[in-house]
């Protein structure tokens, strides 16, 4: 039979065990500790983008469903409270200040905030605030784009697009600093190319397929093609040379299964041959005034624009 007052005794040495054990004053306990969330501030950045939705994506999916999540303000501002990891920032719409147009369909995305996060000490940390921007959604393509290789050259988004090396995208607002210096403008153009030619070719695709995809497709499918022209050149890759937007259709209507008319392929070659007669029209300018100047002759003024000072 089991001793009652065994059983009693059993349990209350369960109970001190549970409070602390041993008879030791509850007092003696240490606190507990609640690591505080980690604040993520950021800019939301094309021109600022305002009434974007933007949330902390976790699942992988590319959806805010079940996601922290929060909305840019009329400056492109947000803030995101979080003790999670493993996360990147991702955005959907809004509208943009400098243009006033809606951005419908077009996703934007930071991957390096949280090991940036991980790896900085607040007293190193010299930024109010990390950027979301075509430039780092290119980032993010980019990396996906070079797994795909077998033994890659690998460029950063600067290399590829002939930015700057030293501005680090991740934390560099270049509308703030658009009256600092060519490399913030050539930055801010090159934001909004790879937006017009995202958002370009998801509605190509979309229209052609009677779909209603986002950008993250277009993004993916752009770099792919900004990756395999660098593999050959190692240089720059302008965005609106026609030579690149031939092979980047040519890449799309092979991913999509998609075919074009006649009409368009003809006026993509006339494209591409009006940008070779202008490339070669520059090239016959500079030499007729490099003739010129040795020659000691005046030069006319489409000469004289040829000529960097």
């Amino acid at each position: 039979m089991l001793d009652s007052k065994k059983f009693i005794a059993f349990l209350t040495l369960l109970f001190l065990i549970s409070c602390g054990g041993g008879g030791a004053p509850s007092s003696s306990n240490p606190e507990s500790f609640t690591i505080p969330p980690k604040v993520i501030n950021g800019l939301l950045v094309d021109g600022y983008i305002r009434n974007a939705e933007i949330w902390l994506e976790t699942s992988d999916d590319f959806s805010s469903l079940n996601e922290l999540k929060t909305s840019s303000d009329n400056q492109g501002r947000f803030s995101l409270s979080t003790n999670l990891s493993n996360f990147r920032i991702q955005s959907s719409g809004g509208v943009d200040l400098d243009t006033g147009s809606s951005l419908e369909g077009l996703i934007l995305i930071n991957h390096r905030i949280d090991e940036i996060e991980s790896t900085t000490s607040s007293i190193n940390k010299t930024w109010d605030n990390y950027i979301v921007s075509p430039l780092t959604t290119a980032d993010f393509f980019l990396a996906e784009s070079l797994l795909e290789l077998s033994n890659p050259i690998s460029p950063s988004v600067n290399q590829l697009l002939g930015l700057d090396i030293s501005l680090n995208l991740n934390i560099t607002d270049h509308v703030e600093n658009l009256d600092n210096g060519f490399k913030f403008a050539e930055t801010y153009e090159k934001a909004n190319q790879l937006t017009v030619l995202a958002l370009s070719v998801s509605k190509f695709v979309n229209n052609l397929n009677a779909s209603n995809n986002n950008t993250n497709e277009a993004f993916k499918v752009i770099l792919d093609e900004l990756v395999s022209n660098y593999q050959i050149s190692e240089t720059e890759i302008n965005l609106e040379s026609a030579i690149f937007l031939e092979g980047l259709i040519e890449r799309i209507l092979a991913k999509f299964s998609l075919t074009l008319s006649t009409d368009v392929k003809a006026k993509i070659t006339e494209m591409e041959t009006a940008e070779a007669n202008e490339k070669q029209a520059k090239e016959d300018l500079k030499a007729s005034a490099k003739a010129k100047l040795i020659a000691g002759e005046a030069l006319t003024e489409d000469e004289a624009n040829t000529i960097v000072l």
